[in-house]
């Protein structure tokens, strides 16, 4: 099993749909409330909104301060973006299946959080205060804390937060007139925040991968005797009573993204006989849906006689 992946034992339950983007903004809510905002000092005389800040917005004033959380934009963060897709593996209690939730999308969130007073007396001073609260607060965060998020009902994984300093001065002032007011100081937040984009999906479970190497004649316990030439991978899958002929196993070549396919044999095992040198991902595939089930790596190597050294990758299910 690799470092990635995790066995959760789950019940079925009805789930309630929770917006990505609603569940971030009300966490960073919470978090300026319970932080920046505390009652001991005067916090609960502050409101905290998510509006444009336009003309509207300002004549709407209240008499008491508000800090503004915007959300400005947002856009895919490409690092986190995974060529496989990640495999979280759960076992449901009542169907003894495994459920494989492939991978979320990581969006980066951009907000511009803004602080706005009416009173007559310092205004720039109550505005710059807040605004000092505010990067004393979400400044000690690098992650969003975990039960904010939870609060939300969200809990697809760690929500990253940060705060920017490079941003364009000359494009946050052409930004300020467009919506009809004059520059101002606001603290720029970005949040990066996993998005579900795929179904779960009932499936086979693999509890465990083994890689190992060892001698063809020892793997292939066939009803076949093997032949003396070394193969470059084999390996056995254990399906549990499931029917082999919808599985097969591909060996993907990372340096090329060359392909290569294996049926299994009537007990699960497969051999590719001969496959370029080089570092390969080894998927078990569900035929009837073309989804990898899960997934191995190994190294193809030959001898100074330029024979295989044999790889082995095994796969086994509940």
């Amino acid at each position: 099993m690799s470092d990635d992946d995790e066995v959760i034992e789950t019940t079925q339950t009805s789930e309630v749909y929770v917006a990505p983007f609603e569940a971030v903004s009300k966490a960073i809510k919470a978090l300026i409330r319970r932080d920046a905002l505390s009652q001991e000092n005067g916090g609960d005389q502050i409101e905290v909104r998510f509006d444009v800040p336009d003309t509207d917005f300002i004549s709407s004033l209240p008499e008491y301060p508000v800090v503004n959380v915007y959300l400005t934009s947002f856009a895919e963060n490409t690092t986190r973006r995974q060529s496989e897709p990640f495999q979280m593996r759960s076992v449901d209690k009542d169907t003894g299946r495994g459920v494989v939730v492939r991978r979320p999308r990581y969006i980066d969130l951009f907000y511009m959080i803004s602080v706005w007073s009416r009173s007559q007396e310092e205004r720039a001073l109550v505005e710059q205060y807040l605004l000092s609260r505010l990067v004393q607060s979400l400044g000690k965060y690098e992650v969003m804390p975990e039960e904010l998020m939870k609060a939300q009902n969200y809990g697809y994984g760690v929500s990253m937060l940060q705060m920017l300093g490079d941003v364009d001065r000359r494009s946050q002032g052409e930004f300020w007139s467009a919506l009809g007011s004059a520059p101002r100081p606001a603290l720029n937040v970005q949040v990066t925040v996993p998005v579900p984009v795929h179904e779960p999906e009932d499936t086979p479970l693999i509890l465990d991968i083994n890689r190992h190497i060892r001698d063809y004649d020892t793997l292939m316990r066939d009803e076949t005797p093997p032949t003396s030439e070394p193969k470059a991978l084999t390996g056995q899958v254990a399906l549990n009573g499931l029917d082999y002929r919808n599985f097969s196993v591909q060996a993907v070549q990372t340096s090329t993204l060359r392909i290569e396919h294996r049926t299994l044999n009537s007990i699960g095992l497969y051999a590719f006989n001969s496959l370029d040198p080089g570092q390969y991902m080894v998927r078990l595939m569900n035929q009837s849906t073309g989804v990898g089930i899960q997934s191995g790596y190994c190294e193809i190597q030959q001898d100074g006689q330029g024979q295989f050294i044999t790889q082995e990758v095994n796969f086994s299910t509940i």
